[in-house]
């Protein structure tokens, strides 16, 4: 930090700006002075943490330290984490506040700007974050080009089964009239409910808040108008990722809930169930957490609503069906799932 100059212009701290001057497991530190690396940890963002849910890690495949938080769904860098443990409402607020905190000058720096607005607690936090409000999302669609192919390929999912999906490429998107370019990879889920178009944004190299943005609510299921009428099996999993794959691959049907944690009401879950002859859950297997979260929301669901789960073995470390596929194969995918099946009827 010596002999850093001080910008006239005093511009608003960017990513690249803090990442080229400080290093993000500092940054991690300095704010959990207690931090353990690669360990789950009571959680320091919202209200007090009774079970280890936090945990810092080393990521291999974007080579930087990620955070996790598994009660509330939190994720992303250090910068991400700052904006979430004060409530900032964007990244550039987070980014001064880490600059103002360790006296790094020359880009702006005002206390009546980057002073947190305060700790909230969780209910709080994702009434204020943009991406929890209920926000307007549209979308300018592109064409198909090779590289999107190819992503959804691997899980088995072709360009016929994209349109059952009703999954789309997008150039842009809009997020309450204002135009944001999209990721190379991104996509548009639609969803027509009740005769109302609601939107997902999934862009799956996005790690800075905008992995996911959606204009659905809690009662949209994934797929809903893509399963049949009835039949022998449904599944249900964790996104429409994974229950596109499933029935591309195995052409059982499946549909999703909008996030692990969403409780369905009653009377869906019963009609699901007489619609479809054996109904399971098929939730992430979180192997290496402390608290495994995913097996945790399955297992509330089953005992609710009497429905049998199924779980991909932790020998395999594969946390859910889309992440075996990466791992081993589709065709390998395809009969654990009909192997874990079978052994559920018997």
């Amino acid at each position: 930090m010596q002999g850093f100059q001080a910008n006239t212009q005093a511009p608003t701290p960017t990513y690249k700006d803090v990442f080229r001057i400080l290093d993000e497991e500092q940054i991690f530190q300095y704010y959990i002075p207690n931090l353990e690396l690669n360990t789950s940890m009571l959680s320091p963002i919202g209200k007090a943490d009774k079970h280890p849910s936090f945990s810092v890690f080393w990521s291999y495949r974007k080579h930087k330290f990620l955070f996790k938080e598994h009660r509330y769904g939190y994720s992303g860098d250090c910068i991400d984490f700052v904006m979430y443990f004060f409530g900032y409402h964007n990244n550039a607020k987070a980014c001064m506040k880490i600059f103002k905190d360790f006296g790094i000058k020359g880009f702006r720096s005002d206390d009546d700007i980057i002073a947190p607005e305060a700790i909230f607690d969780h209910k709080t936090v994702i009434k204020k974050l943009p991406k929890r409000q209920g926000i307007t999302v549209r979308v300018k669609v592109r064409d198909w080009n090779q590289d999107d192919l190819d992503y959804w390929a691997a899980y088995g999912i072709n360009q016929e089964w994209l349109a059952k999906g009703m999954i789309y490429p997008i150039e842009y998107y809009y997020l309450n009239q204002a135009m944001r370019k999209a990721d190379k990879l991104s996509y548009a889920y639609i969803e027509r409910k009740d005769g109302k178009i609601t939107y997902k944004i999934y862009q799956p190299n996005n790690l800075h808040q905008r992995k996911w943005i959606s204009s659905n609510d809690a009662s949209v299921w994934e797929l809903w108008n893509t399963i049949p009428e009835s039949g022998p099996f449904l599944i249900i999993t964790k996104s429409r990722k994974d229950a596109l794959s499933i029935m591309a691959t195995t052409g059982i049907p499946a549909t999703s809930l909008q996030a692990e944690g969403t409780i369905p009401k009653t009377q869906v879950v019963d009609e699901i169930k007489s619609r479809f002859t054996n109904v399971f859950l098929l939730y992430d297997n979180d192997y290496s957490s402390d608290v495994n979260w995913g097996q945790d929301y399955c297992k509330k669901l089953s005992e609710q609503f009497e429905l049998p789960y199924i779980t991909i073995p932790d020998k395999y470390q594969a946390k859910d069906y889309t992440d075996f596929i990466e791992k081993y194969s589709i065709t390998k995918a395809k009969k654990l799932l009909w192997f874990l099946i079978k052994q559920k009827l018997l």
